[in-house]
């Protein structure tokens, strides 16, 4: 191996553990698109779970809402969970 291929791969490898470090500190996307997404991924889950609960288990619309609703429920508890962990660890 000569000098020259060995600056190479040493100024390739610091090139890609700074870009790894940028990538830890920054979010991926912005808080409020994050939201949004979490918003509309929760209401498509309520209805889509309370329509297989009707056709599928005959139960009652309020049954079907309300299995929908904790379901639906759950992404949030993920969602703020994940911001709950990332502050507690420093990663604002």
């Amino acid at each position: 191996m000569t000098k020259k291929s060995g600056n190479k791969s040493a100024k390739k490898a610091a090139k890609q553990a700074g870009s790894s470090s940028e990538l830890q500190g920054n979010a991926w996307i912005p808080y409020r698109t994050g939201i949004i997404i979490i918003a509309v991924l929760s209401i498509g889950m309520i209805a889509m779970t309370a329509y297989q609960a009707v056709t599928e288990f005959g139960m009652t619309w309020g049954e079907g809402l309300l299995r929908g609703l904790l379901f639906g429920g759950t992404l949030w508890i993920i969602f703020f969970g994940f911001i709950l962990l990332n502050r507690l660890l420093g990663r604002h």
